[in-house]
């Protein structure tokens, strides 16, 4: 099964966080932490609301496709 583009988004968002919170630790800004955290969690907010999304949209196609093949079945 290949990974969904929201997971591959994610893991992008994750990895860049990472690396900036490595950059404020390198410089002891709090600044940075709080801003390396803010950007973490709209990140995750984000990624959230993508995949209720998609869910959504899953689920619409999964009851069209079960009342197609319910009708045919009669």
């Amino acid at each position: 099964m290949s990974p969904t583009p929201s997971s591959q988004i994610y893991e992008g968002r994750r990895v860049a966080a990472s690396q900036l919170f490595l950059l404020s630790s390198a410089n002891q800004g709090k600044w940075q932490e709080v801003f390396v955290t803010s950007v973490t969690l709209s990140s995750v907010a984000c990624d959230l609301l993508a995949t209720r999304r998609l869910a959504e949209r899953e689920n619409k196609s999964l009851m069209r496709s079960k009342g197609q093949y319910g009708e045919q079945s009669r």
